[in-house]
């Protein structure tokens, strides 16, 4: 009987079949970390855009809105609040409820009837109105 001779080790066709699999997926995770990594960063505009958001919708439902000391006084549910900057955030008192970071100056005023916000941040001011009496 004759015997048939074991080889040890991988063709030349496995083994670049196998390189080029690991190149693939080398490729797509390049790709995925990329994205992810670029889904991560801040983006400050659309914070900005949900805060106001959030703000309007919490002043539209507050009365007894006024300023003092650059800070935003309400009323909301029969409770008092006030927005104020600490430190380089916007928040709600009455607790501490962080509303927006990352801001270098934030200024409240009332033009006419109603109460406008100006955010400043890396050199750059933004406005917004808040609410507005009836």
């Amino acid at each position: 009987m004759k015997y048939m001779k074991q080889e040890h080790g991988f063709t030349m066709i496995e083994a670049l079949l196998s390189l080029l699999c690991a190149a693939l997926v080398c490729t797509l995770l390049a790709q995925t970390t990329r994205l992810l990594i670029k889904g991560a960063v801040s983006n400050e505009e659309a914070e900005d855009r949900l805060a106001v958001k959030q703000l309007q919708l919490i002043l539209a439902q507050s009365n007894d809105l006024y300023i003092a000391q650059n800070q935003l006084h309400f009323t909301y549910h029969q409770e008092a609040y006030y927005l104020t900057q600490y430190e380089n955030k916007l928040v709600k008192r009455k607790g501490f409820e962080v509303i927006l970071q990352n801001i270098d100056e934030v200024k409240f005023m009332k033009q006419g009837s109603c109460f406008q916000m100006t955010i400043k941040r890396l050199n750059k001011t933004k406005r917004a109105v808040l609410a507005c009496e009836e």
